[in-house]
């Protein structure tokens, strides 16, 4: 049911399908309709449209607020959403071509900004950003993520290569290469891994 909704939305570009921790609901961004849809990812029933900044690309979700952060790589900004609700807590100015984020569940969201190459750290209670960091040698940042134990941040390139940062201390430790087109990161919590998806 998830595929067909996504199917039936195609013309709306959808960019990302995030399921809404604890509950059995998806929320999709779609980047040509400026919008967001939340649905049931059982019976794909709609309950609510949410409008965003434009072009909304990725979204994260925040335990420690509880809320949706959706990427807006048009405006340079992001929606803040309540899944509870349904409803537009906040728009929070960032600049730049926004790509994933990634929140580290203690109040913090990293973000890849793609055309300024480098990550916008922002503070998701106070909803504003409270540091930026460059990530040297590393050209469009995409897909990002954390591992919780180190607190060390991975976020993949453009040319080939992924860039792994401290997140305390915002120090660069290494850039390895990896395989060609990555757009996207996941940790896996099993295995102490971050996958990369590399598309060409």
């Amino acid at each position: 049911l998830l595929l067909l909704l996504l199917r039936q939305q195609i013309d709306q570009r959808v960019h990302a399908a995030l399921a809404i921790p604890g509950t059995h609901e998806v929320l999709s961004t779609n980047g040509e309709t400026n919008n967001a849809v939340l649905f049931d990812g059982r019976s794909g029933k709609i309950r609510a449209t949410i409008p965003t900044g434009t072009k909304p690309d990725a979204a994260a979700y925040d335990p420690a607020t509880r809320t949706v952060w959706i990427m807006n790589a048009g405006s340079g900004d992001i929606t803040v959403v309540d899944p509870a609700s349904a409803k537009v807590l906040a728009t929070v100015p960032v600049g730049g071509s926004l790509e994933m984020a990634e929140a580290d569940g203690r109040g913090h969201m990293f973000v890849n900004i793609e055309d300024k190459n480098e990550v916008a750290v922002l503070d998701t209670r106070a909803r504003k950003t409270v540091k930026r960091f460059p990530l040297d040698g590393c050209d469009g940042p995409t897909g990002i993520a954390i591992e919780p134990g180190t607190h060390e941040i991975l976020s993949a390139c453009g040319e080939n290569a992924v860039a792994i940062v401290s997140a305390p201390d915002v120090r660069q430790m290494a850039k390895l290469p990896i395989g060609k087109g990555a757009d996207g990161a996941a940790y896996d919590p099993v295995r102490h891994f971050v996958l990369v998806p590399a598309g060409r």
